[in-house]
């Protein structure tokens, strides 16, 4: 595996290399690489998560969803999450004790691990799990600009954990919201959330500041002994605070700073039991983020971004299970450490330019889930480069590679070369051809969880396993994927009509996965064995996908978002050992989301969502998934004296209860009522 990578790197750098500095052919409209921020919310969006180079749609080489801040308020969401179900193939679901689970074609557990989430750049995934706790997020719902979701691998620009896709959330500049903004929502299951956000510049230096309350009393959970719907036992209440500035140190240099903090209460566990009772898990978490960018000319600029991120989840139980004493820590607490450099250029008239370099250290802490009270440091390093060349005004070649070196698994190579066709100034084609590799999350490399001995009983001592829950023997191999793609689109500045859609096949090896080992001793309190991370699944997933936008006029809305998947593959049983299982029900074979929104008057709107998923199981959560669900909300506008503001009322799954996860975590219909104001 080493030499092929490393020829791989030789054959991509030499074609970066010689064509970036040979090309010669006609040049394309440039497209300047010093944009700002304005021009990421023009009529024509630019995107630039997918290559990190600016670029018209026509030019992406992968398949992007942009959820504008029209959508965001038409889809009338309490939450981050569910605008996701806004995207061609994602999927979301909701899992006891508020987790909440955010996937692309499927194949995933609570923890999504195969998906790069960053917020302005930072990224925000766990390293102990892989995913990310969307309820612990200091990112405010009103603070969100838009977000760029890459619909497939993009390894080749954000490393191994872009496998699936990527989500890019981009907030407001502090320039755009200028002023003093509040919003109040108050809903059934006790819900309430309240957001203050102030806004203001001082000389060169434009600053944000947001504070946020939420709190709710969680999901319905479903009592099987009688059939009834109850209360679960997942209230939570969270305060967040986040802190944006921008300061021009001068023309050609800019500083953005970032810092935030989130803490709260999170009920946890199910009553009556002793080994898992109803208790309060305290949860932390703060970051800051630096970045500096220098913009040379307007074809050329460099940027230097840092930033840490910190999170901490306490939570310990006591169990007295006569004649034992037992003791489980659910303690997590990780912190993370990056530094990232970042150069684009245009090295000849029809040739652009990005590479850089990334260095991160991880430090996680997990007691009960790692075995050992000290903190694993895990090191990752990162040298990018990807190339966009336009030899004339309908070609488009992007041309790609990501060098990655960890300590689980050495050095990746991450390849993607795309080749795009514009048919006029509206229609484009694309076809591109994508390698991807998943590093193993922490817990995956090294779990040894276990219920222990709390108190000692003779012969055994304090701290003897009693009960072996999960482990790994290590050595797993990254998950790797390749990935073909076609595409065909339509986006034009001066049409209501855009859409695209893909063809696609995804080969994906060396699944990491639980099982139930065979070979681990059954034990004699629980009289069950320990699950086991192995790589030992495969999976071939094609089909196609359908986004779609359209205006009918500047007062109206419809987004489309269709999938079709097919899945094909095996790995090993959760449950039963030596058995394995059909990957094909990981994946759901249709997904389905339209969202409708229009202005009923001059002053009043009116939205309606509908969503619905085929059967599919998520791995490890039981039953197969199957429903349709719809939202709807009606908001009323005013203005008055400069200040400008709405009431709204929302009724989310108005269809009625249903799961989306677990059978046993229902969605009923909730309505909810609110205000919001904004004076300059």
């Amino acid at each position: 595996m080493g030499s092929t990578n490393n020829n791989r790197v030789k054959v991509l750098g030499a074609l970066l290399g010689l064509a970036a500095w040979t090309g010669h052919a006609q040049a394309a409209d440039e497209l300047d690489l010093a944009l700002g921020e304005q021009d990421f919310f023009a009529e024509l969006p630019v995107i630039l998560t997918a290559t990190r180079l600016p670029q018209q749609r026509a030019d992406v080489p992968a398949a992007v969803t942009v959820i504008d801040r029209q959508m965001i308020e038409a889809a009338g969401v309490t939450d981050i999450p569910s605008l996701f179900r806004l995207v061609a193939g994602f999927q979301v679901g909701h899992d006891r004790e508020s987790r909440v689970t955010v996937t692309y074609h499927g194949a995933s557990d609570q923890f999504s691990r195969r998906m790069q989430v960053l917020v302005d750049g930072r990224s925000i995934y766990t390293p102990i799990t892989g995913g990310v706790d969307w309820v612990d997020l200091p990112v405010s719902l009103e603070d969100i600009a838009r977000i760029e979701v890459t619909r497939g691998p993009n390894g080749v620009a954000y490393g191994a954990n872009a496998f699936l896709g990527i989500i890019n959330i981009i907030t407001f500049h502090p320039a755009d919201v200028q002023g003093f903004a509040f919003k109040t929502t108050l809903g059934e299951d006790q819900y309430r959330k309240g957001t203050m956000r102030y806004a203001g510049t001082e000389g060169a230096l434009d600053y944000r500041l947001t504070v946020e309350q939420r709190e709710d009393s969680g999901h319905t959970d479903l009592n099987w002994d009688n059939g009834a719907l109850k209360a679960a036992n997942d209230d939570q209440r969270t305060t967040a605070l986040t802190l944006r500035a921008d300061y021009r140190a001068t023309v050609n240099d800019y500083l953005t700073f970032h810092v935030g903090e989130s803490r709260g209460p999170r009920e946890r566990g199910y009553g009556p039991s002793e080994d898992d009772p109803i208790r309060w898990q305290q949860s932390h978490g703060d970051y800051q983020q630096l970045r500096w960018k220098h913009i040379h000319s307007s074809t050329e600029e460099f940027s230097v971004q840092v930033y840490r991120n910190y999170q901490l989840h306490s939570d310990g139980v006591v169990a007295d299970i006569p004649p034992f004493v037992l003791g489980l820590d659910y303690t997590i607490e990780t912190e993370r450490y990056n530094l990232e450099f970042e150069h684009l250029f245009a090295p000849a008239d029809d040739w652009r330019l990005a590479w850089g370099a990334e260095a991160r250290i991880d430090y996680s802490r997990a007691p009960g889930y790692l075995g050992t009270p000290d903190a694993y440091k895990h090191n990752l390093y990162r040298l990018f480069a990807n190339g966009e060349w336009q030899p004339d005004e309908r070609w488009t070649v992007n041309v790609g590679a990501l060098v990655e070196h960890n300590e689980f698994n050495r050095s990746n190579t991450s390849p993607r070369l795309a080749v795009n066709y514009r048919v006029d100034e509206a229609h484009y084609l694309r076809a591109s051809y994508t390698e991807a590799y998943r590093t193993p999350a922490v817990f995956e490399q090294r779990a040894d969880a276990a219920v222990l001995l709390q108190q000692p009983f003779p012969p055994l001592p304090a701290g003897t396993a009693m009960d072996q829950i999960y482990y790994s023997a290590g050595n797993l191999r990254p998950e790797h994927m390749t990935s073909y793609e076609l595409g065909f689109g339509s986006y034009a500045a001066d049409r209501r009509v855009g859409y695209e859609i893909k063809l696609y096949r995804e080969e994906i090896r060396d699944v990491i996965a639980p099982y139930i080992d065979p070979a681990q001793t059954q034990d004699e309190l629980m009289n069950f064995g320990a699950y086991k991370f192995t790589n030992d699944g495969s999976t071939n997933i094609t089909g196609f996908e359908i986004q779609a936008r359209v205006q009918p006029t500047d007062a109206s809305l419809i987004s489309l978002a269709y999938a079709y998947a097919h899945a094909r593959g095996y790995t090993l049983d959760r449950v039963t050992p030596d058995e394995y299982i059909d990957m094909s029900v990981a994946t759901p074979e249709h997904t389905l989301s339209l969202l409708l929104a229009s202005r009923l008057s001059a002053d009043w709107h009116g939205s309606l969502g509908l969503y619905h998923v085929t059967n599919f199981e998520w791995p490890g959560a039981g039953d197969p998934v199957s429903f349709t669900t719809a939202d709807a909300t009606l908001r009323k506008q005013f203005r008055n004296n400069g200040a400008e503001g709405a009431m709204f009322f929302t009724v989310r799954d108005l269809l009625g209860p249903y799961y989306d996860y677990v059978n046993d975590v229902f969605l009923e219909k909730r309505v909810y009522f609110g205000i919001e104001l904004q004076v300059p």
